[in-house]
């Protein structure tokens, strides 16, 4: 583990940019949680993030940082947002198995990938990406909330394995049927707004829960 020596000395040279940085420590004094905001971070910057191995939550909104890369030693973080940066692809999480809530809201994603071992994972926002398809979630078995807001997915798909998802956000993409939503029966938010919805396809097939949504906000394609 990095010694408290060694992170302060982390901290100290990303703070020499005069960037805002808020860190929580641990009884032993080791940084548990660290947030940096607007502060125009860097791959370089994360490359040295990625030495904190104390760290529980990362949170680095809107900065320059263009690849997942340099924090597969971060095995203990349940919290990492990396939103509003210029990331392309899903890459180098092997080891943070531990994350229950992952944040790419906002950046350059094309596909759901090389995330299926993060088995713990309880929140997933891609909202605003370039995805196309929903995928690569089958193994969140323990999965609450999806957010795929405004993207260019077509098809509702994939969801097969979601039994304890809550929320799923699919507003404003390019979905015309509601279908594939049978096992949903935890869901208490299905929120498609935006799209053009045209018509239902298995609706005797939907838990209740999923039934009461669609009458509420689709009535006129149930007639």
């Amino acid at each position: 583990m990095t010694s408290i020596k060694e992170q302060e000395r982390i901290i100290s040279e990303i703070t020499k940019k005069s960037v805002d940085i808020k860190c929580s420590y641990d009884k032993k004094g080791f940084i548990t949680h660290l947030e940096s905001r607007k502060s125009g971070l860097t791959n370089d910057d994360l490359t040295k993030i990625g030495k904190l191995v104390s760290l529980q939550y990362l949170d680095l909104e809107e900065n320059n940082i263009e690849k997942i890369e340099s924090i597969d030693n971060l095995v203990n973080l349940k919290y990492l947002s990396l939103k509003l940066n210029k990331i392309k692809k899903i890459e180098n999480l092997e080891n943070l198995k531990k994350l229950e809530e992952l944040n790419f809201y906002n950046n350059f994603i094309e596909k759901i990938e090389n995330i299926s071992h993060l088995t713990n994972l309880l929140k997933l926002n891609l909202k605003w990406n370039n995805l196309v398809k929903i995928e690569g979630i089958e193994q969140f078995l323990k999965l609450e909330n999806l957010t795929l807001y405004g993207n260019k997915i077509s098809k509702i798909e994939g969801l097969q394995n979601q039994t304890k998802l809550q929320k799923i956000k699919l507003g404003f993409n390019k979905i015309s049927t509601i279908e594939n939503l049978d096992r949903l029966e935890s869901i208490k938010t299905l929120d498609l707004y935006g799209n053009k919805i045209e018509k239902i396809k298995g609706f005797e097939e939907f838990p209740e829960a999923v039934k009461n949504i669609i009458k509420k906000a689709f009535s006129k394609l149930l007639q």
